[in-house]
């Protein structure tokens, strides 16, 4: 599955127009023309801040890990999968040197702060799941993704993307998540409504053939994200409060039960005779015989 087309940041949009409006039973319209274009007030985000924190959330059966070049091996193998390329402004590669340059470039791009750049991985074993990349988008981020089509299926869209919302939505402060799709890829609309993100706009940009590609826009409002039960199977990383457990389970950090303060006891001498005195404390004894040599 393909969510978006990994454009450059800042390509243009070629034409911009208003689709028809269109109603979903039980839902409002969704035509809202958002009327900005990718780094047009742009929202300001440390990037670098973000994939270090986002790093700490996980989901049933995936992790997320900074992105590596070594993740160009299974994309390129990827590419090479009928139905992948079908979606995005890039033909099939010939060889594997296209792939590489575009993950090298992705991971510049990760480093100097300008976008956030993840891999989602299987929580067991570590294989390769999936690519994520967050970047600046009008008023707010958006995320784009890439699943290896060995996922396909089996509810792994569903969960990647999910992910990715969750992620991105604990781990900045943006008021909105957008997230493009290919027009006629409808299995990904599918899932970006499901997991919350409704269409609000269309637009066009030219592929690296030169082709015109039209490609349709999905929005979440924070305050909508916070509204909805969305995080159901999603869970963060938390060492200290895992630590925390762990040492109340173990048997040598059970608690030592109290044991009431006694206070010290003081005798007080009467008598002029220290025969059978039972001294318990003789630098707390006091009166006339408080001093014993």
């Amino acid at each position: 599955m393909v969510l978006s087309q990994f454009p450059d940041i800042g390509l243009p949009v070629i034409r911009r127009f208003d689709p028809p409006t269109r109603k979903r039973s039980g839902a409002k319209a969704v035509v809202d023309i958002i009327g900005a274009i990718p780094g047009d007030r742009a929202f300001p985000l440390n990037f670098q801040h973000f994939a270090q924190r986002c790093v700490y959330h996980y989901s049933e059966r995936l992790a997320l890990r900074p992105i590596a070049l070594s993740d160009a091996w299974p994309l390129y193998e990827a590419t090479q999968v009928e139905g992948f390329n079908d979606h995005l402004l890039w033909q099939r590669p010939e060889h594997r040197l296209p792939v590489f340059e575009r993950i090298e470039s992705i991971a510049a791009q990760a480093r100097n702060g300008r976008i956030a750049a993840l891999a989602a991985v299987l929580r067991k074993t570590g294989q390769f799941v999936a690519v994520y990349r967050f970047a600046p988008y009008a008023d707010g981020v958006e995320m784009s993704l890439w699943t290896h089509p060995e996922f396909w299926g089996g509810g792994f869209g569903t969960e990647t993307t999910r992910l990715a919302v969750q992620a991105a939505m604990n781990e900045s402060d943006a008021p909105r998540l957008y997230a493009r799709s290919m027009h006629e890829n409808k299995p990904a609309h599918r899932v970006l409504e499901k997991v919350g993100l409704d269409p609000v706009d269309l637009g066009s940009i030219r592929d690296e053939a030169g082709r015109e590609r039209h490609y349709m826009v999905f929005r979440i409002e924070r305050a909508e994200w916070a509204a909805r039960d969305l995080r159901e199977g999603l869970e963060t990383i938390d060492i200290k409060r895992w630590r925390a457990e762990e040492d109340r389970r173990r048997p040598d950090h059970l608690p030592t039960p109290a044991v009431p303060a006694v206070p010290p006891a003081t005798w007080v001498v009467k008598s002029d005779s220290l025969e059978n005195l039972p001294v318990l404390n003789p630098g707390r004894v006091s009166g006339p015989h408080s001093r014993l040599r």
